[in-house]
């Protein structure tokens, strides 16, 4: 079967991340609202890479340290991830959108988002208050960033919170 969900089971609704993970393509992952996905305690850095599709809504990735819990959602080329409603609750939780790559986030709270110019992404009403966006790959390229919170309406302020073409 190439389609899986992650829900709530028997009032546990905490998915810990022990070795990195991989949606295939043509495979189907969705994450159901009330999931908290974050890496295990005793696990370095983990990563789910999405070259198939990966759908969460409702869903907190992270949960752990704050500050020292790394964990990373990178969408291949060829992967779709949308994000609606999700939140990211450490400062080192990456989602990464690489070249070749699809998807929305949306009214997500967000830290460290990376968009390559060849990836096709939607994101807007997201809260990046705390957070930054990276933008890679051609650099006469336009990422539209519009109609995000960053913590303040003023352009230059923003501004520092895009590094470009990095």
């Amino acid at each position: 079967d190439a389609t899986r969900t992650l829900g709530i089971v028997d009032g546990v609704s905490i998915y810990q991340v022990v070795v990195n993970v991989t949606v295939n393509a043509g495979v189907t992952l969705t994450i159901e609202p009330g999931v908290t996905v974050k890496k295990s305690n005793t696990s370095s850095a983990r990563t789910i890479y999405v070259s198939g599709t990966l759908s969460a809504s409702g869903v907190t990735f992270g949960g752990g340290d704050y500050y020292a819990e790394t964990f990373r959602v990178y969408a291949q080329s060829g992967g779709r991830l949308d994000l609606t409603g999700c939140a990211m609750t450490g400062v080192t939780i990456q989602v990464s959108y690489q070249a070749g790559s699809t998807g929305t986030v949306l009214g997500s709270k967000m830290h460290k988002l990376l968009i390559d110019s060849g990836a096709s992404v939607l994101a807007v009403d997201n809260d990046l208050s705390l957070g930054s966006v990276q933008a890679s790959g051609n650099s006469s390229a336009v990422i539209n960033l519009a109609n995000n919170w960053w913590g303040t309406t003023i352009p230059a302020t923003i501004e520092s919170k895009i590094y470009h073409h990095a």
